[in-house]
């Protein structure tokens, strides 16, 4: 048997971010909006994000990795493994406030079991398990804006921004992810995987022909790698409802191969 316990701690200074708009640049943005007073709730006034980059991010992370294994110490060795847990904290500094990174996963276990039947069959399975990463969740519903080149409210200014409306005149509703105090404030669900690996020699270990069949979520979870908000009729308001969907994730992925030792 194996074990490690290994620690670390990390500053950072000088990350690039964008910069914060400006009071003034804001009041000129919010101007071109030309929103009927029942509406004004849906301007994105808080100030946002530009394209303008600054060093004026800061940030640190810290963690704590344990780590066992075992390892085969003759050739008759049947079990071999090793297991792991991560606790980890990555936080950012930007705009008057800190959050998560990106990548911050609080706790991540990972377990790794080999069983070598004789000397042609080999079964292998990993299991991880691990917190969620950070994400921005959706902090409401704004009535989206398009440009009034047509001068379709007929006050002769083409340059301001209006409600969008379709076709039978019915406003039209996008997703608000707010502002900064919004940022990463929200965790993916859960994550949980097992794959599985089985493997034959016909010749043994010391054979050129190997056949293996390999699983991916050997248990078809539904993970999230992201989730992406979709907006659907809701029968019971005057506006569309959120929901999140669950994708980029792993499906249930069985594979078989042949490999040829030359």
């Amino acid at each position: 048997m194996r074990a490690r316990i290994e620690g670390y701690y990390k500053n950072f200074d000088q990350l690039l971010v964008g910069r914060l708009e400006t009071p003034q640049e804001r009041e000129v943005r919010l101007r071109a909006y030309d929103y009927p007073e029942e509406l004004r709730s849906s301007l994105p006034a808080e100030a946002i994000i530009t394209t303008e980059p600054t060093n004026d991010g800061r940030g640190r992370a810290w963690g704590l990795d344990v780590y066992l294994a075992r390892h085969a110490v003759n050739p008759g060795t049947r079990l071999t493994g090793w297991a792991s847990y991560t606790y980890g904290v990555a936080e950012h500094e930007a705009y008057g406030r800190t959050y998560p990174f990106e990548y911050d996963r609080r706790h991540a276990g990972t377990a790794v079991l080999t069983y070598h039947a004789g000397s042609r069959w080999t079964f292998s399975t990993t299991a991880r398990v691990a917190s969620g990463f950070p994400y921005t969740p959706v902090a409401g519903l704004r009535v989206w804006d398009v440009a009034d080149d047509n001068d379709v409210d007929g006050d002769g200014n083409r340059s301001e921004r209006i409600p969008a409306r379709d076709d039978e005149g019915r406003l039209v509703y996008a997703t608000d992810l707010g502002g900064v105090s919004n940022l990463n404030a929200g965790r993916l669900p859960f994550y949980a995987r097992v794959d599985l690996r089985t493997s034959f020699r016909p010749r043994g270990a010391q054979g050129r022909w190997e056949f293996y069949l390999d699983v991916i979520n050997l248990l078809n979870r539904e993970n999230a790698g992201l989730l992406v908000p979709e907006l659907e009729y809701d029968p019971n308001s005057d506006r569309p409802r959120v929901v999140e969907e669950r994708t980029a994730a792993l499906p249930f992925l069985p594979s078989l191969g042949i490999r040829w030792r030359f």
